[in-house]
This record gives structure tokens, C-alpha cells and sequence, in this order.
């Protein structure tokens, strides 16, 4: 089972309102306690495409250096490439990747001393490129499908807009409450028809309710493959645990969200500013001002809240790979205006733009934009 570690939104902005917050395996490597100690070169990696692409698919791929303080690198030129199958997919100069036949192959980065690899699969039928979702609702009240599917396709809508990437729910089922790691566990357990490569699970675990979801992976045993592979391994489930009811921008209320206590808001509500009068928006009471952004829309939150957690396996660097970090602004060359535009954010889910086209890149690399 994964790691926990959590971080809202509120952490990362300094805004007091709850946002998607995450937890990954892959967490970052930490500094060199030693301050005065020389950054070197330590290693190379390949960013490419996480699942199979399909035949006559194109797809970017990225070497980084890896450096000793933890950072890493992308690297622009002098990089030598090649495919073990060309008649496969072949590579170019630039890393730019064509995929031309069903099948495998092997790619190399050379690149000073260093060499590495990653393996490209194709695949013929383009249904095998849909990620493979379980709904599992762990609360205390019946979700209806309805509702839920309204949800789930919205989600899938905003991830197509942004990947060309579908996901595609292959079963719903109920749980009684427990952690969602148990939740996910018991479902694989049960041995379900087709295998999930990720699953929502809807919970009232408290860092859940506190700031909208968080993400874990969970191992599984051989022979489980997930066909979007986690950067820690192939062998990961993908868990996306949501807070169903969560408000987003929500104005005063108890800490749990789901009791008012006051007409203006408090204890870091509505970016920290305290008694601001809240407005009814005909479902609950939210800070004023929201209403024009994209979380404020209906099931939104929800909706960007699951993509936003299934999107922290494929990343590089656990937290730090959120929206408008250091690490996110450096690697994909973020400006000042950008990274302060809240709208830009949330059009991300608030996650780095690199994450979008790592999730599966579809026809030509950056295609979404940034």
C-alpha cells in the first residue's frame, strides 16, 4: 500500500479554499542535507507515454538528467535514440515516436555516459487504450447511478479534452465504510471479470472530506498489469478516493463542511479572509466571488477532483508535481502570470501541464497546450 501524504490546495496558493489534494508512491528525492555540496549528474530517465498507443499514433518522448540534489532535468539535445523494432515504432532524432504495427519495442536514450530505456507497447485495438474504472462507494448513503455516471462522464470529458485519453467504468459497487486502500484491496480480492486499471472510491475518510480526495497506489500480485503503468511500476493500481459531498469555496461551516455555524466566513475560508458574508448558490452557502470559476460549476469540483488524483501515479515527483509548484514551474518553464492565474489552474485540475500529455499523449506531442 502506498505512502499517504496529503497536500490541499490551500497549502499550495495560501487561498483557504479546499482544492484536490493528493497522495503517491513516487515521492520526490529529498536535497542533500549538506547545502554546500556540489550538484552532479547521477543518472538518465525517459518521460513517454505511460500506456499502449495505438497503431498510427504518435507520441513525444523526453529524457531527463537526473541530478544529485533530486532535481530533475529535461534534457534538449544530444540525445541518441533508437528502437530495438523499428518496423514497430520507430524513433527520430528529436524523440518524436510513430507507431506502425501491433507489438513491443525496446527505446534507448544515450546521452553523455548514461543509457536507459523504456518499453513502447501498440496496440491494434483502440478500445485497449481506454483506462478501466471501478466505482466503489465506501460512504454512509447510497450514491444513485444516475447521479454518479453524470459525474463520471464529465470527468471523462475533461480528461479527453485535455489527453485524448477515455476512461470507461466497467462496474459499480457498494462497500461498507472503511479506508479506501481496504476498499480497493477487497475489490481486486473478489476477483472482478475484467481487471481496473484505476478505481474511485467514494469516502468519508477524514483527509477526503478535509480537502475534496487524495490518491494512492495500491501493488498488486502477477499477473496484474495496469495499461497506464504508475512511474514506480506497472504492477499499481490506481486509487482516486473522493469526497462525494464536497464543497468547493465553501462558507461558514464546521470543519467536516456539513454543518453551518456561521453567516460569514472563518477559520481560512475563502482565501483566509475572515468575514466575508456568505452566498446560497441553491445547494450550500460559498464564499462570494466563485462563481465564475470552473470548480464553482456544478459537479465540477468532483468531476476535476478524480482526474486530478488518477493523473499523481504517472507524475514525477508526488506532491511537488501540483499546479504552480517550483518543480512544475522549472520543468515545464511556467511564467510568473501563469502560475497566478487560478483559472489556468483549475483548467489543469491543478496539476502540471506535463502530467496531461504523460497521462497518454494523443497525435502530436503538446497538442492540448499548456
Amino acid at each position: 500500500m502506498a505512502v499517504r501524504r496529503t497536500l490541499a490546495i490551500i497549502g499550495l496558493f495560501g487561498l483557504g479554499l479546499s482544492g484536490p489534494s493528493c497522495s503517491d508512491k513516487s515521492t520526490p528525492t529529498a536535497p542533500s542535507s549538506n547545502p554546500a555540496a556540489p550538484v552532479t549528474s547521477v543518472g538518465l530517465k525517459i518521460f513517454g507515454p505511460t500506456a499502449s498507443i495505438g497503431v498510427g499514433q504518435s507520441a513525444y518522448l523526453r529524457a531527463a538528467e537526473l541530478r544529485s540534489n533530486g532535481e530533475v532535468l529535461p534534457v534538449f539535445a544530444g540525445v541518441l535514440w533508437s528502437s530495438s523494432e523499428p518496423s514497430i515504432a520507430a524513433v527520430a532524432a528529436d524523440g518524436s515516436l510513430v507507431a506502425r504495427v501491433p507489438g513491443s519495442t525496446t527505446v534507448t536514450a544515450k546521452y553523455l555516459s548514461y543509457v536507459t530505456t523504456i518499453v513502447i507497447r501498440v496496440a491494434a485495438n483502440w478500445a485497449d487504450l481506454d483506462f478501466r474504472v471501478a466505482i466503489l462507494n465506501a460512504s454512509s448513503s447510497i450514491k444513485p447511478a444516475g447521479d454518479v455516471m453524470r459525474i463520471f462522464n464529465l470527468a471523462n470529458d475533461f480528461l479527453f479534452e485535455r489527453t485524448g485519453a477515455r476512461m470507461r467504468v466497467i462496474e459499480m459497487r457498494e462497500f461498507s465504510p472503511d479506508p479506501p486502500s481496504t476498499i480497493a484491496t477487497a475489490y481486486m480480492n473478489s476477483v472482478p471479470a475484467e481487471q481496473p486499471d484505476g478505481v474511485i472510491v467514494w469516502t468519508e475518510d477524514a483527509t477526503a472530506v478535509s480537502a475534496g480526495g487524495f490518491s494512492q497506489t495500491l501493488t498488486r500480485p502477477a499477473p496484474y498489469t495496469n495499461r497506464f503503468p504508475a512511474t514506480v511500476g506497472a504492477n499499481r493500481l490506481f486509487v482516486s478516493a473522493i469526497h462525494y459531498e464536497h464543497k468547493f469555496a465553501k462558507c461558514g461551516y464546521d470543519t467536516t463542511g456539513g454543518v453551518r455555524i456561521s453567516e460569514k466566513s472563518a477559520n481560512g475560508e475563502c482565501r483566509g479572509v475572515s468575514g466575508l458574508t456568505c452566498v446560497s448558490n441553491g445547494r450550500f452557502w460559498e464564499c462570494p466571488g466563485v462563481r465564475d470559476e470552473l470548480y464553482a460549476q456544478p459537479d465540477m469540483f468532483t468531476a476535476t477532483t478524480i482526474v486530478h488524483e488518477f493523473l499523481h501515479p504517472v507524475g514525477f515527483a508526488g506532491n511537488d508535481d501540483h499546479y504552480g509548484t517550483a518543480t512544475c514551474t522549472a520543468r515545464v518553464g511556467l511564467t510568473g502570470a501563469e502560475v497566478a492565474d487560478r483559472a489556468r489552474a483549475q483548467w489543469h485540475a491543478n496539476q502540471c501541464p506535463d502530467l496531461f500529455l504523460r497521462f497518454r499523449p494523443a497525435g502530436v506531442p503538446n497538442v492540448f497546450g499548456r
